[in-house]
């Protein structure tokens, strides 16, 4: 069951949002009585589902979606002051409201070893000097990135553990505790043996990056920009503007110290990284394949029908899937 919190993931724009799932309950933004603060309709409709599908498995979804932009306070809300943070904080303690009225409930139903929770964000909202306008928008600077991962299982709770892990580390998480066998082709870890033995991930680097697929439809390279992430240096990069940053993000949280240019043998590590997990991610990138293979179809038997009527004027059809070539930047650092 997927319980959405705004029309935006709506099916005409994000087609396979929600697919997978047996119930997508749309309702609850729908009716909601303030469409900017969905959270008790959300709720309510969470407990409702938990009731009614007590006696089987169930996996829910409660996408909840109030401390997003625009920042406006919740009626009845707390007030912390006039700014934009301020707003966001006024919608965060709102939203956090009925995220413990859901997980208390939960609480009551089921003994610990019969249930697991995962908390997360899709990303986080950042007031610093680098995000005075857009607050999350496609950045990849930390303050965006560094989001909660929270796993409440029958056992490991209330530790925080260091390390590496990644939104890619919670499928074959969950997968592991519901004693689903896992896929070899899933790219992350589960974090079973750090819940339960205290030990860190494996991973000794994390991958960022903003990716438009469809810019292969214009000739474009989709990644625009990728950052490489290690316990010791985080470095990023955006292709279009040709900038870098490489900073000692655990010190350094808003990455204000940019030691690309200072650090010279290090930067040139993590930008080989960078160029070469990007071309295996263009080795295997599928985000558009379906339609290629629909326009090629397209566009042969357009090129058939013009040739038939006139066959001397016809010129080859242009490649319909352009190739994507790295940087230049990139290529050098290969070589």
């Amino acid at each position: 069951v997927h319980i959405m919190g705004d029309s935006y993931f709506g099916k005409r724009k994000w087609g396979g949002y929600a697919s997978g799932f047996n119930i997508v309950d749309e309702e609850a933004y729908k009716t909601a009585a303030d469409k900017g603060h969905t959270a008790p309709e959300l709720t309510r409709a969470a407990l409702k589902h938990l009731e009614e599908e007590s006696d089987a498995p169930l996996f829910l979804w409660v996408h909840y979606y109030d401390h997003h932009e625009p920042y406006d306070i919740p009626k009845g809300a707390k007030k912390f002051g006039s700014s934009e943070v301020d707003h966001y904080d006024s919608e965060l303690l709102h939203a956090d409201k009925f995220w413990g009225l859901l997980l208390a409930e939960i609480e009551s139903r089921w003994n610990p070893e019969e249930y697991v929770v995962a908390f997360t964000s899709d990303h986080g909202e950042a007031f610093d000097i680098n995000h005075p306008k857009e607050h999350h928008d496609f950045s990849l600077y930390s303050e965006v990135l560094h989001v909660p991962l929270i796993i409440q299982a029958p056992w490991g709770r209330g530790k925080r553990v260091k390390g590496l892990s990644s939104h890619l580390d919670i499928v074959p998480t969950l997968a592991d505790l519901a004693g689903i066998r896992t896929n070899p082709r899933w790219i992350g870890e589960s974090l079973i043996p750090t819940m339960t033995q205290d030990k860190e991930p494996e991973k000794q680097v994390v991958y960022s990056m903003f990716y438009i697929p469809e810019d292969a439809k214009h000739g474009r390279d989709g990644f625009r920009r990728f950052g490489v992430r290690t316990n010791d240096f985080y470095y990023f990069a955006n292709f279009k503007r040709n900038t870098h940053v490489l900073a000692r993000w655990q010190d350094d949280r808003l990455e204000r110290n940019n030691l690309y240019r200072e650090l010279t043998d290090t930067a040139a590590l993590y930008r080989y990284l960078a160029a070469d997990k990007i071309q295996w991610l263009r080795d295997h990138e599928q985000g558009l394949t379906h339609l290629k293979k629909k326009k090629g179809a397209k566009k042969t038997q357009n090129k058939k029908k013009r040739s038939a009527a006139a066959p001397s004027k016809t010129k080859p059809t242009p490649s319909l899937s352009p190739k994507i070539n790295k940087t230049k930047q990139f290529q050098r650092e290969k070589r």
